[in-house]
């Protein structure tokens, strides 16, 4: 890019980070996010899975996020303006290391208005478009995939990248697929594309994908010598509840606005390939965004954040189908004018999907800051005394106790950020009846029995339970404390334990 387009680049880039802070500022802290940081904060503080928490994900993402807590014991601010910070700095350097990349990529390519473009959509998909999920694991997959997606495509191209570059790349990247195993799709199709069209065993060889491949195998390894609980009692109880809990029936995964966008762009690769310039680029988002969809279609699990990293791509992938045919259309003087006019509002209709997901989580975002009945519950916890433990009852989601423990300046009093795996238990209780199989029996009690031993240890001052979530998830006839209380120790637990009452659609028990 010339000087001037370089400055533009500057200015623009500056101004959608100032608004992508703005509209952050407005909602509220990422409920898992807030999960997360605090788990973090246990295990850094000696805590571990099982003993201290029974957090589904892997270790990784408290690496990533240690940082935060650091930080936090030094300066004076609260903890989701130091992650913001922090995660706008990470944004920030991902996309000075993609700027660099894709100046090599386009080195032939004068056309500034397609390059200028494409940072755009990179801005758009790393700022805006997670909305409420600002700071999910799969954000963070994306800023550090990214940079190693385009060193990617100049491996292919046959271009050099200094070694220095090439090993801060392959760092991220180790960070970013190791995040969660499904991640690591898309590194596996990328590295075998560029074994066949090098036609050589070990083309995959470079620095930036030994330096990802030692990452991962370091931590991997760690896992294994310091996170033992999660191999022997996580991945079990992962594999045998959680999943079945996720599961979504596949129509509702394929009438899903954010999957038949991802789907169509996948689709369009067939179309607009044989007649694009930048064949190698659109090779690699191809197949990342490939691995993408498989991470969200292997586990069926088709929420907006396990879509956003295939959304991404799919954006990226989106503007240079558009842009190519825009280009090779108006070459043409035949029926140019309809066919310009037919191919722009397609592309207004395909972009409009990824907007209106944009829009719509940030409004969720500010919905919850503002909910009145958010607002009661938090108001009713800063009445009490201290110290104050809080313990929710949920089966879906942290949004009941994170971030109301940081706005409340309260204990998490339990080591469930929620029942992830309850659902999965109760449809295996329903497909064998009423003579459970040993494994269920086994895994249920002991389930419960780390429940009771919550209430025990942490002596939590109030429960809280969201009716309307529990109607929903599990039916109008479920109660928590009924179900829970078939197990002897509960029932033990549970006796200091009274309703007090209900604000809103949370019921309030009280310990004696």
């Amino acid at each position: 890019m010339n000087k001037l387009m370089s400055r533009r680049a500057l200015i623009t880039a500056f101004i959608l980070l100032v608004l992508a802070c703005v509209i952050q500022s407005l909602g509220s802290f990422n409920n898992d996010v807030a999960s997360l940081l605090y788990d973090t904060q246990l295990m850094l503080t000696k805590g571990a899975y099982v003993n201290d928490f029974f957090e589904t994900n892997p270790p990784m993402i408290f690496y990533i996020y240690t940082p935060v807590i650091l930080i936090s014991k030094l300066i004076p601010l609260s903890l989701a303006v130091l992650f913001r910070i922090y995660l706008f700095a990470w944004i920030g350097i991902s996309m000075i290391c993609c700027f660099k990349l894709l100046k090599q990529i386009f080195v032939k390519d004068k056309d500034d208005i397609m390059l200028g473009g494409f940072f755009i959509v990179l801005f758009f998909i790393l700022l805006f478009l997670p909305g409420n999920e600002f700071g999910q694991r799969e954000h963070f997959l994306m800023i550090f995939m990214l940079p190693y997606l385009f060193s990617a495509v100049l491996a292919a191209q046959n271009k050099k990248i200094h070694w220095v570059f090439a090993v801060w790349i392959g760092l991220m990247a180790g960070m970013g697929f190791g995040l969660k195993p499904y991640f690591l799709l898309p590194v596996i199709l990328i590295e075998c594309y560029l074994i066949v069209i090098k036609r050589h065993l070990f083309a995959w060889i470079r620095v930036e994908s030994i330096v990802c491949l030692s990452v991962l195998t370091l931590y991997l390894a760690s896992v294994f010598i310091f996170y033992k609980t999660y191999i022997h009692i996580m991945l079990p109880l992962i594999s045998h509840l959680y999943f079945m809990s996720t599961k979504e029936p596949w129509i509702h995964i394929f009438i899903s606005l954010s999957v038949v966008f991802c789907v169509l762009v996948w689709i369009g690769f067939f179309v607009f390939f044989k007649q694009s310039k930048q064949r190698e680029l659109i090779a690699i988002l191809m197949l990342s965004l490939t691995g993408m969809i498989a991470a969200f279609l292997v586990p069926r699990a088709a929420w907006f954040y396990h879509v956003l990293p295939a959304m991404g791509l799919a954006c990226l992938l989106a503007w240079l189908y558009g842009y190519n045919a825009i280009s090779i259309l108006f070459k043409d003087t035949v029926l140019s004018r309809v066919n310009i006019c037919f191919l722009i509002a397609s592309g207004l209709f395909i972009f409009s999907i990824p907007f209106y997901y944009c829009i719509l989580t940030t409004e969720k975002a500010i919905k919850e800051k503002n909910s009145t009945h958010f607002n009661l519950l938090t108001a009713y916890i800063n009445s009490l005394p201290c110290p104050r433990g809080i313990y929710c009852f949920s089966v879906n989601t942290t949004l009941d106790c994170f971030p109301l423990v940081y706005q409340t300046h309260s204990d998490f009093a339990g080591r469930f950020p929620f029942f992830w795996w309850l659902r999965g238990l109760l449809k295996l209780e329903m497909n064998t009846g009423n003579a459970l199989s040993p494994v269920i029996a086994r895994d249920k009690n002991y389930l419960i029995d780390k429940i009771a031993e919550d209430l025990n240890r942490y002596q939590a001052r109030v429960i809280i339970v969201n009716k309307l979530f529990e109607s929903e998830q599990l039916g109008d006839d479920f109660d928590f404390v009924a179900y829970f209380s078939q197990n002897v120790n509960f029932r033990a637990a549970w006796r200091p334990y009274h309703y007090l009452k209900t604000i809103d659609v949370y019921q309030i028990y009280i310990r004696s």
